[in-house]
């Protein structure tokens, strides 16, 4: 939907606004035809989600360069969807993270209504309901923005956006992780997600249980140092104890063995397949193409001259005129911007024998002394 797409007002977001308020960022590359895509070229643009319908004037159905006054425009709310309990271990874990989930709603629907207050030099009060964080699937009752009842999108739906809560546990105690789908010209956020890891929570909330029951005397310094609380755990939870566990067998890195050889390890080039063999052979065999004889910048000069139209082709080039110039010596420099004669003269040489042209200077001093 190019209309709809475009009908977004982007934000540039260099690095000295970061210091103010980060931004997660797209960074959109551009292209100098001298030194291709640089680093100080590029456009950094905020990501983030539309918050109003329409951004732009439209002329004839058509959107135009005008932006819409702040007050002219129509505030559009922004929806996320809760994880499907199945995806969270059941209906007791949904409802243990639906609640604290509620409160991030309101607080992100403040800090939305605020900004369009601000905007629209309104109240907050008098302005609509801006973030959503809806049940997946909706149920009966929920606000009709959300959709129908039994309304389920699916984690990874580019149309929606998402709070992903991840039950399974990682090893290294990850939080959370928000890569969000941007759009790679604007910046505009396609879809949010913000992925929580309800693992890392559960751990985090046992160091802060375990730190209060110390600091109260309800657990003992020497029980919580032993682990004894662990070790039950890990007796309650047979998954966990290996001890008991026949070992059927040697393990991988067993059967690998310690490695004993003194010998340097060679690569495919020193030690190539029947195919590759003779395709080195070949090239090797080939003196003709693959060895060059005598003077390769005076062979190249000759085969400019016998081809006068891709001589030109190259000559004229006014990107390849302008990088020929500026290797010449100052006094030539000059010379080639007056007449046109010099500059092809001089443009040959460089191309076909630098060490030539950076003589010249050289040799007009000692001419000159």
């Amino acid at each position: 939907d190019t209309t709809w797409s475009r009908d977004y007002e982007p934000l540039q977001f260099p690095n000295d606004l970061m210091s103010y308020f980060g931004f997660f960022r797209t960074d959109r590359l551009n292209y100098d035809k001298k030194f291709g895509y640089n680093d100080s070229a590029v456009i950094r643009l905020a990501n983030r989600h539309r918050m109003w319908k329409e951004y732009y004037q439209k002329s004839n159905g058509e959107v135009t360069d005008q932006a819409l006054p702040m007050a002219a425009r129509t505030p559009q709310p922004i929806k996320y969807y809760f994880t499907p309990a199945s995806r969270m271990g059941g209906e007791e874990r949904y409802n243990e993270f639906w609640e604290p989930g509620r409160i991030i709603e309101k607080d992100y629907d403040r800090a939305f209504r605020r900004a369009v207050a601000a905007a629209q030099q309104k109240a907050p009060g008098d302005i609509q309901q801006m973030y959503y964080l809806c049940n997946n699937p909706v149920k009966s009752g929920d606000p009709a923005e959300c959709g129908n009842a039994a309304f389920s999108p699916k984690i990874g739906d580019l149309r929606y956006s998402f709070v992903n809560t991840v039950a399974e546990p990682v090893a290294n105690g990850l939080l959370g992780y928000g890569p969000s789908s941007s759009d790679p010209e604007t910046g505009q956020i396609i879809s949010g997600m913000s992925n929580t890891y309800t693992w890392g929570v559960d751990l985090y909330g046992r160091d802060v249980t375990n730190w209060i029951l110390l600091l109260t005397g309800e657990k003992s310094t020497q029980s919580y140092i032993s682990g004894v609380d662990v070790a039950e755990f890990v007796k309650q939870n047979p998954v966990y104890n290996i001890k008991g566990l026949k070992k059927s067998g040697l393990i991988e890195s067993e059967l690998q063995g310690i490695p004993t050889r003194n010998e340097e390890t060679k690569g495919a080039w020193d030690r190539p397949t029947p195919r590759m063999a003779s395709v080195v052979a070949r090239i090797v065999g080939d003196k003709n193409t693959i060895t060059s004889h005598g003077d390769a910048l005076k062979r190249a000069a000759d085969e400019l001259a016998k081809n006068p139209a891709l001589e030109a082709a190259v000559l004229d080039n006014p990107d390849m005129q302008s990088d020929l110039v500026n290797l010449l010596p100052p006094f030539a420099r000059a010379a080639a911007a007056r007449d046109p004669s010099f500059l092809r003269q001089a443009s040959r040489s460089v191309l076909t024998n630098i060490k030539l042209s950076q003589n010249w200077e050289k040799e007009r001093i000692n001419w000159l002394t």
